[in-house]
């Protein structure tokens, strides 16, 4: 799934779930936290570490990000918690990649580790062919179209309230 799926599902998942009377996620936690898995592997894979799923797409990597954030205040560790674990049900859902590494390190999967800087643009030629076939897949375009759509109904309203408050003082 691309980064408009992950993001508008994600936050609109949250969004709703802030109408919970004792719950109310930072959206900005939970956008980061929408993103967080890719922002840590696909640099990896660039690298030649990974498969573009490593380390960030482990139960273990999001619980510890999450543990430190709760350092700071609670529910920014649960937004986090909320965001990234959403992040890896999306790609799971979705199946694009096939393997989720979930349980890394506590069960075995075998990673390639084939450092190369001259390979990086090799790497990143290979991730914008996966973000290609995932734009002309008619599932993977209806993802991002309903994650922009979902994306710009939560950022409306968002500035609907903020624009109302401004105009009540």
């Amino acid at each position: 799934m691309g980064p408009l799926g992950h993001l508008g599902i994600t936050l609109g998942a949250a969004h709703v779930s802030n109408r919970a009377p004792r719950l109310k996620l930072n959206l900005w936690v939970v956008a980061f936290a929408a993103l967080l898995p890719d922002l840590v592997d696909k640099p990896l894979y660039l690298l030649g570490i990974g498969d573009g799923r490593y380390i960030g797409h482990t139960l273990l990597f999001v619980c510890v990000v999450a543990a430190a954030f709760s350092l700071k205040r609670r529910i920014y560790g649960l937004s986090l918690l909320f965001g990234a674990v959403l992040h890896l049900l999306l790609d799971w859902l979705m199946g694009w990649g096939g393997f989720m590494p979930w349980l890394y390190p506590f069960v075995s999967h075998t990673y390639t580790v084939d450092f190369d800087p001259g390979g990086i643009f090799a790497r990143l030629s290979g991730l914008f062919d996966v973000a290609e076939g995932v734009y002309y897949n008619q599932l993977g375009l209806a993802t991002e179209l309903v994650g922009l759509l979902i994306l710009l109904g939560v950022l409306c309203q968002f500035f609907w309230r903020y624009f109302r408050a401004k105009r009540s003082i």
